[in-house]
C-alpha cells in the first residue's frame, strides 16, 4: 500500500467497548448539548454558504473524511446512501453531510464530482483548515494530517469515521461509533424524525 493510500480512522474498537459507546452515547443522555456540537458555516460543493441552521426541522447525519480515503469513506458514504434510500419518502427530512478533513486535495470541482455519486442527497462541505478544524473540535471529531513538509502532497490523514445524529432543533443527539450495523443507525435516525419538535 503506497503512503498516500494509508488511512487510520481509529474504528479498530473492541465489541465490548463499542456496546459500552453505544449506552453511554445513547439518544436520551441528550450528550450535554452545552459541551458538544453547534453550528457552524462552510462551503457546499456546490459553492454556497452552509449553515447548520439552515437544516433545522430536519435530522442531519454527518460524516468527516477525505475522497481520497481508501476504504473507510467510501464505506461511510454507501452506509450513508443505504440510509437515505431505506428511509424511503422520510429521506427529504434528513440531510446528509460529509464535511472534508482534507481542504487543501479535496477542491470543489473534487468533492462535486465524488460525493454525489454516492448519493444525490448528500452534501460535501469544505473550507479553510482552521474553519474544518474547528467544526471537530465542536463535535470532538478528531483527525490528523500527517505531513512530511509543506510542500508534502501525498501525506496520510488519520481521522475517527463516527457518525454524527443531529436533531430537529439543530442539537446534537447522537454518535454512533464506526463499524456498528445499518440497520442500528436506521432506527437511530427514525427515532429522531419520530421525535416530537
Amino acid at each position: 500500500m503506497t503512503p498516500h493510500k494509508r488511512c487510520l480512522c481509529y474504528c479498530t474498537i473492541p465489541a465490548l467497548l463499542l456496546a459500552v459507546l453505544v449506552l453511554v452515547m445513547a439518544p436520551q443522555n441528550h450528550l450535554r448539548a452545552e459541551t458538544l456540537g453547534g453550528d457552524f458555516t462552510l462551503t457546499d460543493h456546490n459553492n454556497q454558504t452552509y449553515h447548520l441552521s439552515h437544516s433545522r426541522g430536519k435530522v442531519v447525519a454527518m460524516v468527516f473524511g477525505y475522497t481520497t480515503c481508501p476504504d473507510v469513506c467510501p464505506m461511510a458514504l454507501s452506509e450513508m446512501s443505504a440510509l437515505l434510500n431505506g428511509l424511503e419518502e422520510q429521506a427529504s427530512e434528513v440531510q446528509a453531510l460529509f464535511i472534508s478533513v482534507d481542504p487543501e486535495r479535496d477542491s470543489l470541482a473534487k468533492l462535486s464530482a465524488y460525493v454525489p455519486w454516492f448519493h444525490p442527497n448528500i452534501l460535501g462541505l469544505t473550507g479553510t483548515l482552521p474553519a474544518i478544524e474547528a467544526v471537530a473540535r465542536q463535535y470532538h471529531a478528531h483527525f490528523t494530517l500527517h505531513k512530511s513538509s509543506p510542500t508534502d502532497t501525498g501525506y496520510t490523514v488519520d481521522h475517527n469515521a463516527n457518525l454524527f445524529l443531529i436533531d430537529r432543533k439543530g442539537s446534537l443527539a447522537q454518535i454512533i461509533p464506526f463499524g456498528l450495523p445499518v440497520s442500528h443507525k436506521h432506527q437511530a435516525i427514525t427515532r429522531l424524525l419520530a421525535a416530537p419538535e
